[in-house]
């Protein structure tokens, strides 16, 4: 089954030429995943595979440790995973959060971003 995370990226930069070269970091860092950037700056769309929710919330723990450290999770789990840093390896960026519903039974918790 398929996961859509929903990332949120917070630019700490503050110019138009600052902020092009963090999303473009931004945008190496999510390379080996199937991603899309939605219509608002610092917006991406990722797809994880998964054959169940437990081996899903692995992989999206998993995945945050690649983009940074010290994610709170919060929110029932069995629904949805849902997580906040304010430490991400990438240069320019201040914080991220992620939000991914559980496609094998939670009702929805997300907002619906445009792509």
């Amino acid at each position: 089954m398929e996961l859509t995370v929903y990332l949120n990226f917070s630019l700490a930069a503050q110019s138009s030429v600052a902020k092009r070269q963090t999303i473009h970091r931004i945008q190496q860092s999510l390379q080996p995943y199937h991603f899309e950037a939605a219509a608002e700056e610092g917006r991406f769309v990722v797809k994880l595979s998964s054959p169940n929710w437990p081996e899903g919330v692995f992989q999206l723990l998993d995945f945050a440790q690649q983009l940074g450290r010290h994610w709170r999770v919060s929110g029932k789990i069995r629904h949805g995973f849902d997580a906040f840093s304010s430490e991400i390896c990438i240069t320019g960026v201040a914080a991220a959060s992620m939000m991914c519903e559980n496609p094998f039974s939670a009702p929805s918790m997300l907002p619906q971003y445009e792509a």
